[in-house]
């Protein structure tokens, strides 16, 4: 019996490990690896007496390739909700792009890119919202949840899962054009306008000595307005990611 509590954890812990490897905020590189091993850890010693021990002693190998399908799982399912913030990376790179701050990217260690500093303040106070909203929280219990439907070594299809992963990635190209619709429509409609001045009037050169500044200030003001709506935007996406998830774990179970 001591073995057989030995291979489900070592199951339940690469399934956990999955998920806090690939949740947002624990997935930044600026994390301490301690919080993730000490929240790994914490988690699997809750969860193992609550899963029913069946006799199950398989070899190394064969404990080895459960715990990879394992961790896989719980990664899909982090990486589910890690891709809207991802998505919002990419839209706030977009508008960054637009306002002429293009030149003013930094290196981010946390998440290994370069970004604005639009982009860096905008991923950030996502994560406090995400963390806020207590979703983290609803990615556990779903994750606890998943070992009622899909018991350690007990592993269906995971390319069926894959597919709803796919599936959903769609929302990176979706949250970006929703975020940086709105001022890319701003810059385009100023730089239009500006064009039709310089065309009027050639000698006053607005378009290069006012245009710059108006697309800069005023995509800053607008991205500031716009902030309660691109955070109510990132909790409906982390809804349906959590929806997804469920989704994920039938689809594995039932392939």
């Amino acid at each position: 019996m001591f073995l057989t509590h030995l291979y489900i954890g070592a199951m339940v812990l690469g399934r956990i490990s999955g998920l806090i490897i690939a949740m947002p905020g624990l997935s930044m590189r600026n994390m301490p690896n301690m919080v993730r091993i000490i929240m790994i850890i914490g988690i699997t010693t809750i969860l193992v007496p609550t899963i029913p021990m069946t006799p199950f002693q398989p070899g190394l190998v064969v404990l080895t390739q459960h715990s990879i399908q394992e961790f896989l799982l719980g990664f899909m399912m982090g990486w589910l909700v890690n891709l809207i913030f991802a998505g919002l990376s990419m839209g706030t790179e977009l508008i960054s792009t637009q306002i002429g701050q293009a030149a003013a990217k930094q290196f981010n260690p946390s998440m290994s890119t370069s970004q604005g500093p639009i982009g860096t303040f905008a991923v950030l106070l996502a994560i406090t919202v995400f963390l806020g909203a207590d979703i983290h929280l609803q990615m556990i219990y779903l994750l606890a949840e998943s070992f009622d439907r899909i018991p350690p070594g007990n592993m269906g299809n995971l390319f069926a899962g894959m597919a709803v992963w796919v599936e959903f990635s769609s929302v990176l190209v979706d949250i970006s054009i929703r975020i940086s619709g709105p001022i890319i429509a701003f810059v385009f409609l100023n730089n239009f306008f500006l064009a039709m001045l310089s065309r009027l009037a050639p000698n006053m050169n607005v378009f290069f000595s006012v245009g710059f500044l108006v697309s800069l200030i005023g995509g800053m003001v607008l991205f500031t307005l716009l902030l309660p709506s691109l955070f109510t935007t990132v909790l409906d996406y982390c809804a349906q990611a959590l929806l997804q998830i469920q989704i994920l774990v039938e689809a594995v179970r039932g392939g």
